[in-house]
């Protein structure tokens, strides 16, 4: 250890070594007080979430058809089996993968499949023989699909031609809605995603051991927390006072000179010799 020098006065390698492993033991008992409380208020949070969850959702789902779901929301049960959709399988948003599949996650558009805008689909179709490509972009509320079960095109094609979807409505728990809005809107310029739904497939919320296991652990957390901090050291005192109650070397002692004795006259050849000139 390099000596520290304040005021003048060095600082003895063993008081800086008693300071330096007093700081080291503080600040390692802080960083965990640290990370228990960041793990603790994850956990809370998720906890939160999926209370919220359970208690807004029953075992069995509420059938229900999208333009009830659009015109008058989920009631008391986010749990529901969605019918009479018009769900948008050429044009949607994913992540991971490629436009092919291996999706991480997807969304997409669904409308009531008795809705004027497909009604609109049907009289282009009847008038025309076929849909025009890319069909015209859809305006007003609709229901946004979001899927991590979906993998690839030919499972979002299936499930669009069942025209039912289960899941809940997970709109105002997580960030569903935002995520939607914010990758939906360059598809889907003409809808106010803000007032759209959120229907998470198949979404399946923790068991409920799970759910009342999670605030004994957060509960422990806290307990750990607080005698973490209880048992504390207490700060350091600092280098300059350190210095000062320790105690001060004795200055060294001059090194001893030698005085030579005087020569003998007798071997010194020029001894009494008188300069002639």
């Amino acid at each position: 250890m390099r000596m520290t020098v304040v005021a003048g006065n060095p600082l003895t390698g063993t008081n800086a070594g008693a300071i330096t492993r007093h700081m080291t033991a503080r600040d390692s008992q802080l960083a965990k007080v640290a990370v228990l409380a960041c793990i603790g208020a994850v956990i809370a949070a998720v906890c939160g979430q999926e209370v919220w969850l359970s208690a807004g959702s029953k075992a069995q789902p509420q059938e229900i058809t999208c333009a009830d779901l659009i015109a008058n929301g989920f009631g008391d049960n986010r749990h529901v089996l969605l019918k009479g959709i018009y769900l948008f399988k050429d044009q949607f948003v994913h992540k991971g993968g490629s436009d092919s599949g291996h999706w991480r996650m997807v969304w997409a558009v669904a409308l009531p499949k008795n809705g004027t805008y497909v009604k609109m689909l049907e009289d282009l179709r009847w008038n025309t023989g076929e849909l025009p490509s890319p069909l015209p972009p859809p305006t007003g509320p609709c229901v946004v699909f979001r899927s991590d079960r979906i993998k690839d095109m030919a499972d979002l094609h299936e499930l669009a031609d069942k025209g039912q979807v289960e899941g809940v409505v997970t709109d105002g728990i997580d960030e569903s809605r935002r995520e939607a809005m914010a990758l939906l809107s360059k598809e889907f310029p003409g809808i106010d995603f803000s007032r759209c739904h959120v229907v998470t497939h198949e979404r399946k919320g923790l068991h409920w051991a799970v759910v009342l296991l999670l605030p004994v652990i957060v509960a422990a957390m806290l307990f750990e927390i607080v005698r973490l901090l209880h048992n504390l050291p207490p700060k350091s005192p600092s280098i300059a006072s350190a210095v000062v109650a320790s105690p001060m070397p004795a200055p060294p002692s001059p090194a001893p000179t030698s005085t030579a004795p005087p020569a003998d006259d007798d071997h010194n050849p020029y001894a009494g010799h008188k300069d002639d000139r």
